[in-house]
């Protein structure tokens, strides 16, 4: 059928959903971004997210991105005091959706490669869910 969705996740959800106000529950107004942040301080392993049902990614970018920023001001001071130098935060995320042409799109528009990644994986089969997770956590 034209125009219908397999797993009802659909191209274009953004344009209905924006990423913005999505987002706007945990960046305005709200600390939690901001003790996360504070918590991986000094942390030597990378920081670690997983978007679950991802759609084409854009929530997944942004979040990085907010991420980024937040982890960036609160290492202003150098790890090292004899070098100046403030270490760049280190993120290793990754999106997973059941709808392989969503992440094939979210693929394509990836601009942060070496930090995201996108997958299919099914959330319903918890053996395959489970096995992504361990070694998406392992990679990391």
């Amino acid at each position: 059928m034209s125009g219908t969705t397999l797993y009802g996740n659909f191209h274009n959800y953004y344009k209905f959903n924006a990423v913005e106000e999505r987002l706007r529950c945990i960046t305005e107004g709200s600390q939690c971004l901001r003790c996360i942040a504070q918590e991986h301080m000094g942390a030597s392993e990378p920081f670690t997210m997983l978007d679950l049902g991802c759609n084409e990614g854009d929530v997944s970018l942004a979040m990085i991105a907010i991420m980024r920023e937040l982890l960036r001001s609160q290492r202003q001071a150098p790890l090292d005091p004899s070098n100046s130098i403030v270490a760049e935060p280190v993120i290793r995320a990754s999106g997973i959706d059941l709808d392989g042409e969503l992440i094939s799109r979210a693929v394509n528009k990836n601009t942060r490669p070496e930090e995201l990644s996108f997958e299919v994986v099914d959330l319903t089969n918890e053996l395959a869910f489970r096995t992504y997770v361990q070694s998406f956590l392992g990679s990391c």
